[in-house]
């Protein structure tokens, strides 16, 4: 979830936002597994801080 939670944090991917990787982790995960990588994910984006957009030069 780490790599999710960068991945979503840094706005690697255009129009994919936090709700857009929550949904698939609920598609594919149910119950403890499921509450315990929300929890992963929800802390990682919050140790991370507020993303700026992706900068567009190498």
């Amino acid at each position: 979830m780490v790599v999710l939670a960068e991945i979503c944090g840094q706005r690697l991917i255009p129009g994919i936002d936090t709700v857009h990787y929550q949904a698939a982790m609920a598609d594919l995960m149910t119950d403890r597994m499921l509450n315990s990588n929300m929890a992963i994910f929800d802390k990682h984006l919050r140790m991370a801080g507020p993303a700026s957009p992706p900068s567009d030069s190498p």
